[in-house]
């Protein structure tokens, strides 16, 4: 089991995560080699290819990133609900195997880190109980269900930004070349795969935040983030 100073270790960590998952093509590092040199593909969607490469690295990196932090998010609640954490941890190790990897691999290492369905049924149970908590076990449970608020904001916004990222490759292919059709291609395929895995994300960290937020209400507990959720995502 992860004890407390792992997860206040990271904490900070994950509030630079959000800031990079939110900004669409704001960091990244690696780029498909260009095929003689820049061009132009498509009026209504598209664009620089090599700019479009990019774009798509950073969303997978980004992608990577959320999955982490939806891990660790997941696994601070666990804790908050005195159980064990070692299916996250080992999801979360499954992960991070991606890092600083091809955009390809990175897909596989998200693809590869799955939670046991048992360590989840484990945890909607407890949230079902909704056990009264000791003083210290509201704090876990606050900076759990914080983590999972902005875990959720994280991929709700990743998955707009993949969403645009498939529809403007499609775009570009159309008009494109035969050699330049393919490798735009090859590039949507890991955002097509990630606009693929995440709503399944998202939807299971709404109906985890929701049980959450009820918890809070019964308990007086004070969730990081729990005020703007309903305006960000639109309601819970």
């Amino acid at each position: 089991m992860m004890n407390d100073r792992s997860w206040k270790t990271k904490h900070a960590g994950m509030i630079l995560v959000i800031a990079a998952i939110t900004l669409a093509g704001s960091i990244g590092h690696a780029q498909f080699p260009g095929m003689g040199g820049k061009k132009k593909a498509g009026a209504e969607g598209g664009g620089d290819v090599n700019a479009y490469s990019k774009s798509v690295s950073d969303a997978v990196g980004n992608g990577l990133k959320s999955r982490l932090l939806y891990l660790d998010a997941q696994a601070n609640l666990a804790e908050s609900l005195g159980l064990k954490t070692d299916a996250y941890v080992k999801a979360s190790e499954a992960a991070r195997a991606g890092e600083g990897a091809t955009s390809d691999k990175q897909i596989n290492a998200i693809k590869n880190s799955v939670v046991s369905p048992d360590a989840l049924k484990e945890r909607d149970a407890a949230l079902a109980e909704s056990k009264e908590f000791s003083a210290e076990a509201k704090k876990k449970f606050a900076e759990g269900g914080g983590k999972c608020i902005m875990g959720l904001i994280a991929e709700t916004e990743l998955l707009k930004q993949v969403t645009g990222l498939v529809q403007q490759g499609n775009a570009m292919a159309q008009s494109a070349g035969p050699m330049e059709k393919v490798k735009v291609l090859g590039l949507v395929k890991p955002v097509a795969d990630l606009a693929s895995i995440l709503p399944g994300d998202v939807k299971e960290l709404t109906a985890t935040v929701s049980a959450i937020i009820t918890i809070a209400k019964k308990q007086n507990i004070e969730i990081p983030g729990a005020d703007s959720i309903k305006d960000k995502l639109g309601g819970l």
